[in-house]
């Protein structure tokens, strides 16, 4: 298990993952604030492979009320982090 989250309706949430890598801990507490409405946690470079995140999604979308697009927000984050990767690697 890697965490059990709570929203403002006191729903639990408990997310299991293949993997315990940093990485997808980061991926994790990371969506939990963009999800949830929560101020940011930190900004962080991600490496997750789409198998981790399409079981993260499905594990973590299934205990949520509400229709978050999770998957939008969570593409969109990866793309602006790698984009930013890629420009300070060539500064």
């Amino acid at each position: 298990i890697l965490a059990v989250v709570r929203n403002s309706q006191n729903t639990k949430c408990v997310v299991r993952a293949p993997t315990a890598s940093v990485s997808f801990k980061q991926l994790l507490i990371h969506a939990v604030a963009i999800t949830l409405n929560w101020n940011m946690v930190a900004i962080m470079t991600m490496h997750i492979s789409f198998l981790e995140l399409n079981y993260f999604i499905s594990s973590f979308s299934n205990c949520i009320q509400h229709k978050f697009n999770l998957w939008n927000a969570l593409m969109s984050h990866v793309l602006t982090m790698e984009r930013y990767r890629l420009l300070n690697r060539h500064s």
